[in-house]
Parts: structure tokens; C-alpha cells; sequence
């Protein structure tokens, strides 16, 4: 994407394009429907967009995190993201960190919430198992704790600690799906227009 003409848009575009185009950026994959989950940054005042169009798209939205100058919000698909909950390897590693093996989505969601706030707030050490609930292979999350974010493969939408060629494959679809996403708002989609 060529520089010059995301620079012509963000100074000639309208706050409410600025925001599609934010949310473009952050959560691509997510909107692509190659994610289950992303982790969205907003000023409170932009987050009002949120409400009025996840149902549009079959998604829900927690607030991991607000305070007055942002806001931290999970999107999630829920089917996807309690299937994603279920699988062995994926509750074997949450439940070293506290987490209870639960059909129910929304109490392991506010443990992982209060854990975040904790971390925040800085009485506790940040939940970096938050990568398992944004989809990053089990493998490279605990490679992250356990390397206290060193010693990486490579470095891309997370640090990659097993399984380069994998990462790298992810990563170009990613990178493509964001690309796809930038040029459809471009032409002038809203960011739930876009959601597949």
C-alpha cells in the first residue's frame, strides 16, 4: 500500500472513515474471518461505533480495559471462540494460569478481564496468556512466558517461538487480508461492510 496514499487519507477523510479505517487496520484478519478474536485500541469516544455494528457481523465485544484517554476492547466470534476454549492443548495451558475448563464463555472472559485490569493497574504481572485467546499457536505463547519475549524465530503480529514456516504463511494472509481491507475502505466501506 503505497504510503503517500494513506497519508492523503487520513488528511482528507472524516473522523467517522478515520475510525473504519483504524479498525481496518487493527483487526484485518479478524474481519477476514481468518481470526476468531482481536484486540482492538480505540479513543472512548470512537468505541461508540462498536455497539452499533456487531451484530451486524456476528460478533460480541468486551471492554478489556477504559480509561479516559483509551479504550482496549476483544472482538470475538463466539462459536469460534468457545470451540477454540475447548481444544486440549489450548485448556490444558489456561488452566495453569487459573482458568477453569467451563462451557461458560463470559466467566473465562472476565477472568482473563480482571487479570488484564490487574495488569494494568500494575499489582500484577501482565496475562500474557491472552495470545491463546487471540489465536496464536500454544507453542509460541509459552515460548513467549518462558523467554520473557527474547530469544524469538521471528517477530511478525506475534513472536514466533516454534514453527517459523507456519508463522510466515500466517503472516502473508494476514498481511493480505489487511491489504484487501485498506483498498475495500478506500472505497469507501465501512468496516462491517467488509466483515465477512
Amino acid at each position: 500500500m503505497p504510503v503517500e496514499l494513506m497519508k492523503n487519507f487520513y488528511q482528507t477523510t472524516s473522523a467517522d472513515a478515520y475510525i473504519h479505517m483504524t479498525i481496518a487496520l487493527h483487526c484485518a484478519p479478524f474481519l477476514k474471518g481468518i481470526k476468531h478474536s482481536a484486540l482492538l485500541v480505540l479513543k472512548p469516544e470512537d468505541a461508540r461505533i462498536m455497539g452499533k455494528t456487531l451484530s451486524r457481523m456476528n460478533a460480541k465485544c468486551k471492554t478489556m480495559y477504559r480509561n479516559r484517554e483509551k479504550i482496549i476492547l476483544l472482538l470475538y466470534r463466539e462459536t469460534e471462540m468457545k470451540a477454540m476454549l475447548k481444544e486440549k492443548t489450548v485448556a490444558g495451558f489456561l488452566k495453569k494460569y487459573g482458568y477453569e475448563e467451563a462451557e461458560n464463555l463470559d466467566k473465562i472472559l472476565d477472568f482473563l478481564i480482571n487479570r488484564f485490569q490487574s495488569a494494568y493497574g500494575k499489582r500484577k504481572e501482565f496475562p500474557h496468556e491472552i495470545g491463546a485467546f487471540l489465536g496464536y499457536p500454544i507453542e509460541d505463547v509459552e515460548g513467549f512466558i518462558e523467554n520473557n519475549g527474547q530469544n524469538s524465530l521471528l517477530t511478525g503480529y506475534w513472536k514466533v517461538y516454534s514453527n517459523r514456516e507456519r508463522a510466515e504463511k500466517m503472516f502473508q494472509r494476514y498481511d493480505e487480508a489487511r491489504e484487501l481491507a485498506i483498498c475495500e475502505v478506500l472505497e469507501g466501506k465501512k468496516f462491517y461492510e467488509i466483515a465477512v
